[in-house]
């Protein structure tokens, strides 16, 4: 592998645009795969979040949600309702290696699964939908965030919905290194419930249990605002830093 090449040089990756998708794409991406995100006429949604670039207006190209996570990758209109477009990108998805795909997504009913191969789904059975917070809080990290006897504290960002775009980057590294190996093709799903409670319990738990029990810590309250993790003022706010976080 030459000194400018990534990891997943020469890897074709479609990713079909969603909330849900867009980190792992991201990710891919940055390990150096040729990353194709598949957006309707309208856009992803995310191009639509807040905030804005400053002076960006109304421009679909205005949303920093949009931009920090899709970064390095290709653009590619797909009307589901037009056959052609369908057709070319079940096309496009057959002469790629990995695809990434939410089953919320309007394009969704259009993919052939069948001929990449490796494919990676995620699933909300639980209809959370999109919402930050309602994602957040289904993780259980909205217990445990905040300070006691005060209105938990939402996480900034989509912090479950990345933690589950996570789990779908890694799936799709294995699928990935597990076909180049002989292991033929690879189908995985990611439940969107499940992948976000992985994805934020893991340090929200630990620490109250660390502590709760940890000899010489003292006792901590199921609330972590208080937890021994400073936090800075900046200019546009304020940052914590987690440094600490095992």
């Amino acid at each position: 592998m030459g000194i400018n090449e990534g990891l997943l040089s020469g890897c074709r990756v479609v990713e079909i645009a969603h909330p849900l998708t867009e980190y792992a794409g991201l990710v891919l991406a940055g390990l150096g795969a040729d990353v194709y995100l598949v957006e309707p006429p309208q856009g992803s949604a995310t191009r639509y979040r807040n905030p804005r670039v400053p002076g960006a207006g109304d421009s679909l190209r205005g949303s920093i949600a949009f931009l920090s996570r899709n970064t390095n990758k290709k653009s590619v209109v797909i009307d589901s309702s037009n056959g052609d477009d369908r057709d070319l990108l079940n096309r496009l998805i057959e002469r790629s290696d990995v695809l990434i795909a939410s089953r919320e997504s309007e394009l969704a009913w259009c993919v052939d699964h069948e001929t990449v191969p490796t494919a990676v789904t995620i699933t909300d059975e639980r209809r959370l939908g999109t919402s930050s917070i309602v994602s957040f809080a289904a993780s259980g990290g909205l217990a445990s965030s905040g300070w006691p006897h005060q209105p938990p504290c939402n996480a900034p960002s989509w912090l479950a919905l990345d933690g589950t775009s996570i789990y779908a980057a890694t799936m799709a590294l294995m699928g990935t290194l597990t076909y180049r190996r002989g292991g033929g093709v690879m189908r995985y799903e990611i439940p969107f419930e499940e992948a976000a409670v992985a994805a934020i319990t893991p340090w929200t738990r630990p620490l109250y249990s660390y502590g709760m029990h940890a000899a010489g810590q003292g006792i901590a309250t199921a609330r972590l605002g208080a937890a021994a993790l400073p936090i800075y003022e900046a200019l546009d706010g304020y940052v914590r830093a987690l440094a600490v976080t095992p």
